[in-house]
């Protein structure tokens, strides 16, 4: 995901707010790889400038999660993207 990162993205996970590929990192690094999370991708679709991606998220002890991520890319860059719980 990093190499498809703009410099100045802006991640918004929930309400809680990453910037830069060190905020992308931080998030990965402190909520994703130490519960073993698995990514499942169960819908995508265009919306105005957006992508939206819905997954299906299962850690290793057993919990699971649903989220939306609506991305918006530029220049072929991730730059804005927003994560809800659906």
């Amino acid at each position: 995901m990093l190499a498809t990162t703009a410099r100045d993205i802006r991640f918004d996970s929930a309400g809680r707010l990453f910037r830069g590929p060190a905020g992308i990192r931080e998030f990965i690094g402190g909520e994703v790889i130490p519960l073993g999370g698995r990514y499942r991708e169960l819908s995508a679709r265009t919306q105005a400038d957006r992508g939206i991606v819905e997954y299906d998220f299962r850690t290793r002890g057993g919990g699971r999660e649903r989220f939306t991520y609506a991305c918006r890319a530029r220049q072929g860059r991730l730059s804005d993207c927003v994560g809800r719980y659906v």
